[in-house]
C-alpha cells in the first residue's frame, strides 16, 4: 500500500504484478495515515536523540512540545518584544533560538514606522510583518513567542491571518502551520491561540525556564536598541542647536571626546585642537554646550 502514486507506476505495478494498492477510503486509508504519522514520530525521534547526545538543551525543547502540544519539536523559536517610552523612538527585537540557544546572526531589529503614538499592538503588528516579509525558508521558526499577554497574542494571531490573505514568498501551507504564543511578565502565563484559560507551567519546569530566557534575551536586544536610537537623538540634538558647526565637525568632535558631556568640559584649547576649530568656534561652543 502506498500514499502517494510513484513515477512509472503502470511498470511498477505490471513488474509486481499489479499489487500496488493506493487506498482513498476505508480501513486501508486509515491505516496508511497511522503509518504516516508513525513515521513522521520516528524521524522526530531520531532528531531527538541526535540532539540528545550533543546537547542537554533538548529537553526542555521536548517538554515545551509535549505542554503546549505542539506538532512537531520547536527548534527553531522566535521571540518578538517592543520598546518604547512614551512613544519616543518605538523599537522592536525579533531573536532566535535553535535547539534552545541564541543564534544571534539571525537576530533582528527594527524601528517601527507607525504614526499610532506608543500602541503596542500596531508595533507587534508591523514587526511581524516585517519578518515574515524577509523570512527565508531555512528560518522559518517553528515556534513564535509574543512578549506579552493574551491581547499581543490576538494581534499577532490577526496579523498573520491577514499575512496568509495575502502573496507570500514562503509557502502558505508552511506558515499557516508555525504556532504562535504569549508569555506574560511577572505571572508568567502562557497563552496559546485557540485556548480560553492560559497555561501554567509550573516554576520548576525546564520549558517555562527556556521561554522566560528567550522572553529575556529578545527584551534586553529591544531596550539596548532603544536606548542606542535615544542617544543618538539625544547627542544630535545637542550639536544641532548650534548654528554654523557643520556635519563633519560635528563627527570629529564626538570621535575625539567620545560624548557631548566630554566636549562640554573640554577647554578652548583642548576643541582648538580639533582640525578646522578656531577660538570663535570653540567659544561657541562652549557657550552653547554650558547654556544647554
Amino acid at each position: 500500500m502506498l500514499s502517494e502514486v510513484p513515477t512509472d507506476y503502470d511498470i511498477l505495478n505490471n513488474w509486481l504484478k499489479n499489487r500496488l494498492n493506493i487506498p482513498s477510503k476505508g480501513d486501508n486509508r486509515l491505516l496508511m495515515n497511522i503509518a504516516k504519522k508513525n513515521a513522521f514520530n520516528h524521524i522526530e525521534s531520531i532528531k531527538l536523540s541526535h540532539l540528545r547526545k550533543t546537547d542537554r538543551t533538548i529537553y526542555p525543547i521536548q517538554e515545551l512540545k509535549e505542554k503546549l502540544r505542539l506538532s512537531k519539536l520547536p527548534r527553531k523559536i522566535v521571540c518578538l518584544d517592543v520598546s518604547t517610552i512614551g512613544g519616543v523612538d518605538t523599537v522592536s527585537s525579533m531573536v532566535y533560538f535553535e535547539n534552545g540557544k541564541p543564534l544571534k546572526k539571525r537576530y533582528r531589529r527594527f524601528l517601527i514606522k507607525t504614526d499610532e503614538v506608543q500602541n503596542d499592538y500596531a508595533a507587534i503588528s508591523e514587526t511581524l510583518s516585517r519578518y515574515i516579509a524577509k523570512v527565508t525558508p531555512d528560518d522559518v521558526p517553528d515556534l513564535i513567542v509574543i512578549d506579552g499577554g493574551k491581547g499581543h497574542l490576538n494581534i499577532a494571531v490577526k496579523t498573520m491571518n491577514e499575512i496568509l490573505s495575502e502573496n507570500c514568498v514562503i509557502d502558505k501551507d508552511i506558515l499557516n502551520q508555525i504556532p504562535i504564543i504569549s508569555i506574560a511578565k511577572k505571572v508568567e502565563q502562557v497563552f496559546k491561540h485557540n485556548h480560553d484559560s492560559p497555561i501554567l507551567l509550573p516554576r520548576s519546569s525546564s520549558a517555562l525556564r527556556l521561554l522566560v530566557n528567550i522572553r529575556d534575551e529578545a527584551h534586553r536586544f529591544a531596550v539596548n536598541y532603544h536606548r542606542h536610537k535615544r542617544k543618538k537623538r539625544t547627542l544630535a540634538s545637542e550639536l544641532d542647536k548650534i548654528k554654523g558647526i557643520g556635519e563633519n565637525t560635528k563627527f570629529t568632535l564626538l570621535k575625539q571626546f567620545g560624548s557631548v558631556d566630554n566636549i562640554r568640559k573640554a577647554t578652548s584649547q583642548e576643541l582648538m585642537s580639533v582640525k578646522g576649530i578656531g577660538g570663535k568656534t570653540a567659544q561657541l561652543i562652549k557657550d552653547n554646550l554650558n547654556s544647554s
